[in-house]
């Protein structure tokens, strides 16, 4: 009985695990969607712009 108790929380832990790398894999992607399109400095950019400018 031990046993198939440890074998089913294996099992629950490797779908946890598979999930995550799923996650994972799919922010990674994202991100680097962002980072070649300029949306992940577009804040930056736009902060320094009114920095030169003295609006902030």
């Amino acid at each position: 009985m031990r046993i198939e108790a440890v074998k089913a929380e294996i099992e629950r832990l490797a779908l946890s695990y598979q999930a995550k790398a799923s996650s994972l894999t799919e922010l990674k992607q994202s991100i680097l969607h962002k980072a070649f399109t300029g949306e992940l400095t577009a804040d930056f950019n736009a902060a320094d712009v009114a920095l030169s400018k003295g609006e902030v």
